[in-house]
Protein backbone atom coordinates (compact mmCIF):
# COMPACT_ATOMS: atom_id res chain seq x y z
CA UNK A 1 0.00 0.00 0.00
CA UNK A 2 1.31 3.44 -0.89
CA UNK A 3 2.13 5.63 2.13
CA UNK A 4 -0.15 8.52 2.98
CA UNK A 5 1.08 11.72 1.39
CA UNK A 6 2.22 14.56 3.57
CA UNK A 7 -0.56 16.99 4.50
CA UNK A 8 1.48 19.73 2.85
CA UNK A 9 2.09 17.74 -0.34
CA UNK A 10 1.07 19.27 -3.64
CA UNK A 11 -2.07 18.00 -5.45
CA UNK A 12 0.07 16.01 -7.89
CA UNK A 13 2.05 14.41 -5.04
CA UNK A 14 -1.16 13.42 -3.24
CA UNK A 15 -2.63 12.04 -6.46
CA UNK A 16 0.48 10.04 -7.35
CA UNK A 17 0.83 8.66 -3.83
CA UNK A 18 -2.67 7.24 -4.14
CA UNK A 19 -1.77 5.28 -7.29
CA UNK A 20 -0.41 1.73 -7.11
CA UNK A 21 3.36 2.08 -6.77
CA UNK A 22 3.02 5.86 -7.14
CA UNK A 23 3.25 5.61 -10.95
CA UNK A 24 2.76 8.74 -13.01
CA UNK A 25 1.30 9.19 -16.45
CA UNK A 26 3.96 9.51 -19.17
CA UNK A 27 5.27 12.95 -20.09
CA UNK A 28 6.40 13.65 -23.65
CA UNK A 29 9.64 15.65 -23.60
CA UNK A 30 10.66 17.49 -26.77
CA UNK A 31 14.39 18.22 -26.65
CA UNK A 32 14.23 21.47 -28.59
CA UNK A 33 17.35 22.30 -30.59
CA UNK A 34 17.51 25.78 -32.06
CA UNK A 35 16.31 26.32 -35.64
CA UNK A 36 14.90 22.84 -36.24
CA UNK A 37 11.21 23.80 -36.69
CA UNK A 38 10.82 23.55 -32.93
CA UNK A 39 8.61 26.63 -32.65
CA UNK A 40 6.11 25.06 -35.05
CA UNK A 41 6.29 21.82 -33.07
CA UNK A 42 5.71 23.78 -29.89
CA UNK A 43 2.51 25.22 -31.39
CA UNK A 44 1.23 21.67 -31.89
CA UNK A 45 2.08 20.77 -28.28
CA UNK A 46 0.60 23.89 -26.71
CA UNK A 47 -2.50 23.69 -28.89
CA UNK A 48 -3.01 20.03 -28.01
CA UNK A 49 -2.28 20.04 -24.29
CA UNK A 50 -3.06 23.58 -23.16
CA UNK A 51 -2.11 24.03 -19.52
CA UNK A 52 -0.83 20.45 -19.37
CA UNK A 53 2.18 21.56 -21.44
CA UNK A 54 5.23 23.03 -19.70
CA UNK A 55 7.90 25.18 -21.34
CA UNK A 56 11.00 24.21 -19.37
CA UNK A 57 12.88 27.38 -20.32
CA UNK A 58 10.71 29.34 -17.87
CA UNK A 59 12.34 27.48 -14.99
CA UNK A 60 15.13 30.04 -15.60
CA UNK A 61 17.68 27.25 -15.11
CA UNK A 62 20.39 26.84 -17.75
CA UNK A 63 19.93 23.07 -17.44
CA UNK A 64 16.54 21.66 -16.45
CA UNK A 65 17.13 19.29 -13.55
CA UNK A 66 15.02 16.84 -11.59
CA UNK A 67 14.54 19.53 -8.96
CA UNK A 68 13.16 21.85 -11.65
CA UNK A 69 10.92 19.04 -12.84
CA UNK A 70 9.52 18.40 -9.37
CA UNK A 71 8.84 22.11 -8.99
CA UNK A 72 7.16 22.22 -12.40
CA UNK A 73 4.82 19.40 -11.41
CA UNK A 74 3.36 21.67 -8.73
CA UNK A 75 2.34 24.15 -11.46
CA UNK A 76 1.42 21.48 -14.01
CA UNK A 77 -0.14 18.67 -11.91
CA UNK A 78 -1.43 16.86 -15.01
CA UNK A 79 1.65 17.54 -17.14
CA UNK A 80 1.64 15.60 -20.39
CA UNK A 81 4.18 17.56 -22.42
CA UNK A 82 7.47 19.32 -21.74
CA UNK A 83 9.85 21.10 -24.08
CA UNK A 84 12.73 23.55 -24.06
CA UNK A 85 16.24 24.49 -25.08
CA UNK A 86 17.47 23.77 -21.54
CA UNK A 87 16.69 20.06 -21.72
CA UNK A 88 20.36 19.12 -21.85
CA UNK A 89 21.11 15.40 -21.63
CA UNK A 90 17.71 15.02 -19.94
CA UNK A 91 17.88 11.22 -19.99
CA UNK A 92 20.43 11.47 -17.17
CA UNK A 93 18.45 13.99 -15.13
CA UNK A 94 14.70 13.38 -15.30
CA UNK A 95 12.50 10.63 -13.83
CA UNK A 96 11.38 7.48 -15.66
CA UNK A 97 7.92 8.65 -16.70
CA UNK A 98 9.50 11.11 -19.17
CA UNK A 99 9.61 9.99 -22.83
CA UNK A 100 12.07 11.79 -25.13
CA UNK A 101 12.11 12.86 -28.76
CA UNK A 102 13.87 15.53 -30.78
CA UNK A 103 14.28 16.97 -34.27
CA UNK A 104 17.61 17.28 -36.06
CA UNK A 105 18.47 19.43 -39.06
CA UNK A 106 21.31 19.38 -41.55
CA UNK A 107 23.97 21.05 -39.37
CA UNK A 108 25.35 23.66 -41.78
CA UNK A 109 21.84 24.86 -42.62
CA UNK A 110 20.87 24.81 -38.93
CA UNK A 111 23.88 26.84 -37.83
CA UNK A 112 23.45 29.39 -40.63
CA UNK A 113 19.81 29.82 -39.61
CA UNK A 114 20.83 30.34 -36.00
CA UNK A 115 23.40 32.96 -37.00
CA UNK A 116 20.85 34.68 -39.24
CA UNK A 117 18.31 34.67 -36.40
CA UNK A 118 20.86 36.28 -34.07
CA UNK A 119 21.52 38.96 -36.69
CA UNK A 120 17.88 39.72 -37.45
CA UNK A 121 16.37 39.43 -33.97
CA UNK A 122 19.20 39.93 -31.50
CA UNK A 123 21.25 42.61 -33.25
CA UNK A 124 24.30 40.40 -33.81
CA UNK A 125 26.90 42.46 -35.67
CA UNK A 126 29.94 40.20 -35.61
CA UNK A 127 30.90 38.48 -38.87
CA UNK A 128 30.28 34.75 -39.03
CA UNK A 129 33.98 33.92 -38.52
CA UNK A 130 34.05 35.80 -35.20
CA UNK A 131 30.66 34.49 -34.08
CA UNK A 132 31.86 30.90 -34.60
CA UNK A 133 34.75 31.41 -32.19
CA UNK A 134 32.28 30.66 -29.40
CA UNK A 135 32.67 26.90 -28.75
CA UNK A 136 29.11 26.76 -27.38
CA UNK A 137 27.91 27.21 -30.97
CA UNK A 138 29.77 24.11 -32.19
CA UNK A 139 28.11 20.67 -32.47
CA UNK A 140 25.00 21.91 -30.70
CA UNK A 141 22.93 18.81 -31.46
CA UNK A 142 25.38 16.28 -30.02
CA UNK A 143 25.97 18.34 -26.89
CA UNK A 144 22.26 18.93 -26.31
CA UNK A 145 21.53 15.21 -26.43
CA UNK A 146 24.64 13.81 -24.72
CA UNK A 147 25.56 16.74 -22.48
CA UNK A 148 29.08 16.65 -23.95
CA UNK A 149 30.88 16.16 -27.25
CA UNK A 150 30.54 12.37 -26.98
CA UNK A 151 29.17 11.39 -30.40
CA UNK A 152 28.93 7.70 -29.57
CA UNK A 153 26.88 8.43 -26.47
CA UNK A 154 24.55 10.73 -28.41
CA UNK A 155 23.95 7.97 -30.96
CA UNK A 156 23.31 5.43 -28.22
CA UNK A 157 20.81 7.69 -26.47
CA UNK A 158 18.87 8.40 -29.66
CA UNK A 159 18.83 4.70 -30.49
CA UNK A 160 17.96 3.32 -27.04
CA UNK A 161 16.37 6.05 -24.93
CA UNK A 162 14.43 8.24 -27.37
CA UNK A 163 11.04 7.43 -28.85
CA UNK A 164 12.43 8.71 -32.15
CA UNK A 165 14.53 11.45 -33.72
CA UNK A 166 12.80 13.45 -36.44
CA UNK A 167 14.16 15.62 -39.23
CA UNK A 168 13.30 19.24 -40.01
CA UNK A 169 13.50 18.47 -43.72
CA UNK A 170 10.80 15.82 -43.26
CA UNK A 171 8.62 17.60 -40.76
CA UNK A 172 5.26 16.07 -41.69
CA UNK A 173 6.64 12.54 -41.36
CA UNK A 174 8.18 13.59 -38.05
CA UNK A 175 4.75 14.68 -36.82
CA UNK A 176 3.31 11.32 -37.86
CA UNK A 177 5.99 9.56 -35.81
CA UNK A 178 5.13 11.73 -32.82
CA UNK A 179 1.42 10.94 -33.16
CA UNK A 180 2.22 7.23 -33.43
CA UNK A 181 4.38 7.18 -30.30
CA UNK A 182 2.31 9.58 -28.22
CA UNK A 183 0.20 8.01 -25.47
CA UNK A 184 -2.23 10.91 -25.99
CA UNK A 185 -4.20 12.02 -29.06
CA UNK A 186 -2.67 15.03 -30.81
CA UNK A 187 -4.08 17.89 -32.84
CA UNK A 188 -1.70 17.83 -35.85
CA UNK A 189 -3.00 21.04 -37.40
CA UNK A 190 -0.34 23.73 -37.63
CA UNK A 191 1.09 26.69 -39.48
CA UNK A 192 4.75 27.57 -39.86
CA UNK A 193 6.04 29.68 -36.96
CA UNK A 194 9.23 31.69 -36.46
CA UNK A 195 10.21 31.80 -40.14
CA UNK A 196 12.97 34.29 -40.95
CA UNK A 197 11.81 37.68 -42.21
CA UNK A 198 14.75 37.70 -44.63
CA UNK A 199 17.21 35.07 -45.89
CA UNK A 200 19.86 37.49 -47.10
CA UNK A 201 22.43 36.34 -44.54
CA UNK A 202 21.83 32.68 -45.29
CA UNK A 203 22.10 33.13 -49.07
CA UNK A 204 25.30 35.13 -48.77
CA UNK A 205 26.99 32.64 -46.45
CA UNK A 206 25.95 29.49 -48.31
CA UNK A 207 27.31 31.06 -51.49
CA UNK A 208 30.74 31.49 -49.88
CA UNK A 209 32.79 28.28 -50.01
CA UNK A 210 35.22 29.44 -47.30
CA UNK A 211 32.41 30.19 -44.85
CA UNK A 212 30.69 26.90 -45.59
CA UNK A 213 33.98 25.14 -44.82
CA UNK A 214 34.14 26.95 -41.47
CA UNK A 215 30.61 25.82 -40.67
CA UNK A 216 31.44 22.23 -41.56
CA UNK A 217 34.54 22.33 -39.36
CA UNK A 218 32.48 23.62 -36.42
CA UNK A 219 29.93 20.84 -36.86
CA UNK A 220 31.92 17.66 -37.53
CA UNK A 221 30.17 15.72 -34.76
CA UNK A 222 26.75 17.06 -35.67
CA UNK A 223 27.29 16.11 -39.31
CA UNK A 224 28.05 12.54 -38.24
CA UNK A 225 25.03 12.41 -35.93
CA UNK A 226 22.74 13.83 -38.61
CA UNK A 227 23.92 11.24 -41.14
CA UNK A 228 23.32 8.48 -38.60
CA UNK A 229 19.75 9.60 -38.02
CA UNK A 230 18.96 10.41 -41.65
CA UNK A 231 20.47 7.18 -43.01
CA UNK A 232 19.59 4.70 -40.25
CA UNK A 233 17.27 5.70 -37.41
CA UNK A 234 14.73 7.77 -39.32
CA UNK A 235 14.18 5.30 -42.21
CA UNK A 236 13.85 2.46 -39.69
CA UNK A 237 11.26 4.42 -37.70
CA UNK A 238 9.29 5.25 -40.85
CA UNK A 239 9.33 1.63 -41.99
CA UNK A 240 7.61 0.67 -38.73
CA UNK A 241 4.99 3.43 -39.04
CA UNK A 242 1.53 1.97 -39.73
CA UNK A 243 -0.39 3.22 -42.74
CA UNK A 244 -3.20 4.46 -40.52
CA UNK A 245 -0.95 6.66 -38.38
CA UNK A 246 -2.51 10.14 -38.07
CA UNK A 247 -1.53 12.63 -40.75
CA UNK A 248 -0.60 16.28 -40.19
CA UNK A 249 -2.86 19.09 -41.36
CA UNK A 250 -0.56 21.91 -42.51
CA UNK A 251 -2.42 25.16 -42.89
CA UNK A 252 -5.30 23.97 -40.67
CA UNK A 253 -4.63 27.10 -38.63
CA UNK A 254 -3.59 30.48 -39.96
CA UNK A 255 -2.96 32.14 -36.60
CA UNK A 256 -2.42 31.30 -32.97
CA UNK A 257 -5.41 29.73 -31.21
CA UNK A 258 -6.84 30.75 -27.86
CA UNK A 259 -5.80 27.41 -26.39
CA UNK A 260 -2.21 27.83 -27.52
CA UNK A 261 -2.15 31.45 -26.32
CA UNK A 262 -3.60 30.44 -22.97
CA UNK A 263 -0.86 27.85 -22.52
CA UNK A 264 1.80 30.42 -23.39
CA UNK A 265 0.23 32.98 -21.03
CA UNK A 266 0.17 30.53 -18.10
CA UNK A 267 3.77 29.46 -18.71
CA UNK A 268 5.04 33.04 -18.89
CA UNK A 269 2.85 34.73 -16.29
CA UNK A 270 2.50 32.03 -13.63
CA UNK A 271 5.28 29.44 -13.95
CA UNK A 272 7.99 31.90 -15.04
CA UNK A 273 7.00 34.63 -12.57
CA UNK A 274 7.00 32.15 -9.68
CA UNK A 275 10.54 31.15 -10.63
CA UNK A 276 11.62 34.78 -10.86
CA UNK A 277 10.23 35.36 -7.37
CA UNK A 278 11.94 32.26 -6.03
CA UNK A 279 15.23 33.44 -7.51
CA UNK A 280 14.76 36.91 -6.07
CA UNK A 281 14.08 35.46 -2.62
CA UNK A 282 17.19 33.31 -2.93
CA UNK A 283 15.34 30.03 -2.45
Amino acid sequence: MAPDPSPIASPVERRDAARPGGERDPVLAFVHIEKTAGTTMKFVLRNTFGRDHCDSIHSLSPVFTEEDYRRARRFFPDMKSLCGHNLVCPTELLPPEVRYYTILREPVARTVSQYQDHCLRQGEERPLEEWLRDPNLHDVMVRRIAGSDDLAHAKQLLRDRYLFAGLTERFEETLRLLAHHSPYPLDLGYFVRNAASSNQHKKRILGNAAQVALLEEANQLDLALYRYVADELFPTALAALPDDAPRPRPGAYTRRTWRERGCDFYNKNTWRQANKLRSWLGR
